[in-house]
């Protein structure tokens, strides 16, 4: 058995305590429950799986502000549809965000099963390794929300939507910001912007979703979403509402700090904030 050291952490989000979400696939109930004021952290592996680029599976670690292990979300890494793992290699993938609602907790991976794969995850084809999106309810509650046969050949990395049943938002190493509706399969979905194709997190404030690119500790306007409408855009708000960056420590407040990093995909050599157990 591997020691603890195999566990990989990424970067964390508060959660919120609110109504859980309605499903696409099948629901893993975990008996947890995400409280207000406490920090959430993407572990990589379960200390007995080696960490490799052909996948890991992604536990959700719920943390007191006094560093105590409250509970533990596993997300579905084999069997049924609805399967979300990520590399165990990447150091810039794992970025968690909440929903515009504050109702669920977004993060972005590999829709395959662990073992699956004899080769690195990020580097396939969206075809043979398709991309996907999960969300965990404030109830602990994991469903597989979209599909996407963008970021093929490369690293995705984040995700972030509306309301539990809205629109969603991924980015990763090669295809720019891009849409996809609740239940989207089969397709890239909708380029918001491809002005910066290697995108790192997504988030939405105040009604507009912003996006971090390379290594860049900023975060850039693709659009605005519209107030009281979940999962609509503003009509003209696109790659060229990007002007006018904004300091990320200030634009997110619910997520862990990221090191300063360098370079585009996982073959790179990239660092970003991991804690090693």
């Amino acid at each position: 058995m591997k020691s603890h050291s195999s566990l990989v952490f990424r970067a964390a989000a508060l959660a919120t305590a609110i109504a859980a979400a309605s499903l696409l696939s099948a629901p893993v109930t975990a008996r947890a429950q995400f409280v207000p004021g406490n920090l959430v952290l993407d572990r990589l592996g379960d200390g007995t799986q080696t960490l490799a680029n052909t996948g890991n599976s992604v536990f959700l670690d719920q943390y007191s502000p006094a560093g105590t292990l409250v509970n533990t979300v596993p997300i579905p890494s084999s069997g049924a549809a609805g399967t979300l793992i990520q590399s165990g290699t990447a150091t810039s993938e794992g970025a968690l965000s909440l929903t515009q609602d504050r109702s669920a907790i977004v993060f972005a991976g590999y829709n395959v099963a662990v073992g699956s794969q004899t080769t690195s995850i990020s580097s396939a084809s969206s075809a043979l390794v398709p991309r996907g999106i999960g969300e965990v309810s404030a109830l602990g509650t994991y469903s597989f929300v979209a599909q996407t046969t963008a970021f093929s050949g490369n690293n995705i990395r984040t995700a972030t939507g509306t309301s539990p049943t809205g629109n969603f938002y991924a980015g990763g190493g090669n295809s720019g910001t891009v849409l996809l509706p609740f239940g989207a399969s089969g397709s890239a979905g909708t380029a918001i912007q491809t002005t910066n194709a290697n995108t790192r997190v997504n988030n939405i404030f105040n009604n507009t979703l912003y996006y971090s690119k390379g290594a860049e500790l900023v975060f850039r306007r693709a659009v605005l979403v519209v107030a009281g409408q979940p999962g609509k855009v503003a009509a003209g708000s696109g790659a060229d509402a990007e002007e006018g960056d904004v300091g990320v420590l200030v634009l997110r407040p619910r997520l862990g700090r990221r090191e300063q990093s360098g370079g585009g995909g996982e073959e790179e050599g990239e660092k970003s904030a991991r804690v090693h157990g």
